[in-house]
């Protein structure tokens, strides 16, 4: 069930996500002043953005995909209870989704240039010094155009792990930080500004997809053999609305959750401990995606299970994907809490995490969310999103209250980790593990 080759290559490149970014933002360091600095940071942080214009499209790929590549014949609104099964793949059906997968795509960019690029461009000129602000525009431009390459082609991701291509995103992203890093010591060396990084992280994207397109439309098994078949008239896009609009809302409530107060830290606080707290988050969020790896290999698997009924392998996976995941998080977490002190000072690098007492505060609450949202993701596996309601109501709250006690009672970065803890554990914390616990004990 578990493929240690594959295992250890999602490892693998999800480490190098980790430490390409970080890298970037050392080697910079020590070329750039300690403002603008702080505010290539906050650029980078931007990229959590992503979520938002996905809209719910990536689990919604993969679910799909899985389905077809079982032998489901028709697609259902929701649940799985009409859904035909067959030895053949309907590749009509395969190739329908991947076309109206490719559009909505290109729908969501062209938002993204109005909003992601409008949006950054506001905030950073509410935020940098004036003598600042014409160097950050013209990187910000630049930088945005990543972005949007990001968006257009985020569907490759899911679409390959649906097809049971995930190896191909782990290779196509360690040769896109690579180069990025390789990129960034070019650059900085000779023209140490923010508006070269940027051009750095956009060539790095421009790497990933080309390495992506390949291998989704020139491999072996190129859209399990059936590519050029034609393609059915009949639109998907109805069911694949169904259930990625409630995705979508989630994926909003979400990001308001974990990386709404990231964007409250530089008005609640100064442009450095802004930049501490992002960074911090950062660490943790990088962390969440090596954790990540085996639910992400098994999605496809755990699809299919539930679309063959197969409760015994569903119950057997779920409870390997959720002690492997919130186990090697803690062991992550804490060794990144404790060490980091000693590493920066070990590379003399000039930026800095939180303090260590908020980096242990900070880690629990992501403990329990990496506990939560690991058994919401597998519930969606049934086609059903039930939470919704939950995910837009605790994604408020935190902005509320985060900005209640940063404000109100002066808490600072302290008051924006507070009020994302205490919603989150009225509620999510406990009621999605819950969840899945009765759902799979039927």
């Amino acid at each position: 069930m578990i493929h240690k080759k594959k295992l250890a290559l999602g490892i693998i490149s999800q480490a190098i996500s980790i430490f390409s970014p970080f890298l970037v933002i050392f080697i910079s360091s020590k070329y750039l002043t300690a403002e603008v600095s702080s505010i290539w940071i906050l650029f980078l942080s931007t990229t959590s953005l992503l979520i938002l214009f996905d809209f719910g499209l990536s689990p919604t790929i993969i679910r799909y995909i899985s389905y077809v590549a079982a032998g489901a014949q028709i697609l259902t609104k929701q649940g799985i209870a009409g859904v035909t099964l067959s030895d053949t793949i309907n590749h009509a059906l395969l190739n329908r989704l991947v076309k109206d997968f490719d559009t909505l795509y290109l729908i969501l960019a062209v938002f993204a240039i109005v909003l992601l690029g409008g949006g950054g461009y506001y905030y950073f000129q509410l935020i940098v010094p004036a003598e600042l602000k014409e160097q950050v525009l013209y990187a910000w431009i630049v930088f945005s155009i990543g972005l949007i390459l990001n968006i257009k082609y985020l569907y490759f991701i899911p679409l390959l792990t649906g097809l049971d291509k995930i190896s191909a995103t782990y290779i196509a992203n360690v040769i896109s930080k690579l180069i990025w890093v390789l990129m960034t010591v070019i650059f900085i060396y000779k023209n140490p500004s923010i508006i070269g990084l940027s051009f750095c992280y956009v060539i790095s994207v421009l790497v990933g997809r080309v390495v992506m397109h390949v291998y989704l439309n020139y491999s072996q098994n190129a859209w399990l053999r059936g590519k050029s078949v034609k393609c059915q008239n009949s639109s998907t896009l109805p069911y694949i609305y169904t259930n990625t609009w409630k995705l979508g809302i989630v994926g909003f409530g979400g990001f308001l959750i974990n990386r709404g107060t990231t964007y409250l830290a530089g008005i609640v606080d100064s442009i450095d401990a802004a930049a501490r707290y992002a960074l911090s988050i950062q660490m943790f969020f990088s962390i969440m995606a090596v954790v990540n790896v085996l639910i992400s290999q098994l999605m496809p698997m755990l699809s299919r299970a539930r679309v063959q009924n197969d409760k015994t392998l569903l119950r057997r996976a779920s409870m390997r994907i959720y002690i492997f995941t919130v186990s090697c998080f803690t062991i992550a977490g804490l060794l990144f809490i404790f060490m980091n002190e000693w590493l920066l000072s070990l590379f003399k690098v000039n930026v800095h995490f939180l303090s260590e007492s908020m980096l242990l505060f900070l880690g629990a609450v992501f403990l329990l969310e990496i506990s939560h949202s690991t058994c919401a993701t597998i519930i969606t596996t049934k086609n059903e999103v039930p939470f919704v309601s939950a995910a837009i109501v605790s994604g408020v709250a935190v902005i509320l209250l985060s900005s209640c006690f940063s404000i109100v009672f002066s808490m600072g970065i302290a008051g924006l980790v507070l009020g994302q803890g205490i919603v989150q554990l009225s509620y999510n914390n406990w009621k999605w593990p819950l969840a899945l616990y009765k759902d799979l004990k039927c």
